[in-house]
């Protein structure tokens, strides 16, 4: 059986220093795949994953919640998950409603040009 691995890179950097040094985290899940798995559903397992770890990486530190935090995303399929009105499945619909909770704490951006 084929494995799926999402990966989420944390980047970690206090906004008020301006040439202040930069923490990496790292997270990475592999689950078992039957196929039924499509590219754009992995891509939401992803996003799901960063706003996982973001969060848990601000209780850690004791972040508090009034501090900006930024979610980046390269899916113009999640992106679009994210800002729709339109009934979703239930799988894409749990998901999106995660991440959508956690919006007033953590803002969500595309990656836009080269990096996407």
């Amino acid at each position: 059986m084929a494995k799926a691995q999402v990966t989420s890179i944390e980047h970690l950097k206090d906004a008020k220093e301006q040439n202040a040094k930069q923490n990496s985290l790292l997270d990475k899940a592999e689950m078992k795949s039957d196929n039924k798995w499509s590219i754009p559903r992995l891509e939401l397992l992803a996003a799901v994953v960063s706003v996982r770890l973001l969060n848990s990486v601000r209780a850690a530190l004791h972040v508090p919640e009034s501090k900006p935090a930024t979610c980046w995303i390269d899916s113009k399929c999640v992106l679009s998950w994210l800002t729709t009105t339109n009934m979703l499945p239930t799988f894409v619909r749990n998901r999106v409603t995660e991440i959508r909770n956690k919006k007033r704490t953590i803002q969500v951006r595309p990656i836009e040009g080269e990096y996407s």
